[in-house]
């Protein structure tokens, strides 16, 4: 959040456009996760939902460098977060 009040010198309209970005992207990510009985599934895609729409931000003020941060970040996380889930036993 700081750094999102230090970087940003834009006017309110524009806030309330990335305002309402940031609040959809969670919306749709909250109907991306399942809960089940003893389960729930679905938070990384929830997760990198959000993160797209913050890459699509970075990529719109030109702020390329976080950009490729969070791209990176992101495909690691995907990429080795297999590892650290629970596998269910009735499947």
């Amino acid at each position: 959040m700081l750094v999102a009040v230090d970087i940003y010198h834009g006017s309110e309209p524009e806030a309330r456009i990335l305002y309402a970005i940031i609040t959809g992207m969670g919306f749709i990510g909250g109907g991306a996760i399942f809960k089940g009985d003893n389960t729930v599934k679905g938070t990384a895609t929830a997760a990198s939902l959000w993160n797209t729409a913050t890459i699509g931000i970075s990529v719109a003020y030109g702020r390329y460098e976080i950009t490729v941060i969070l791209s990176v970040v992101n495909f690691l996380i995907l990429l080795f977060s297999e590892q650290f889930k629970t596998k269910d036993k009735r499947e």
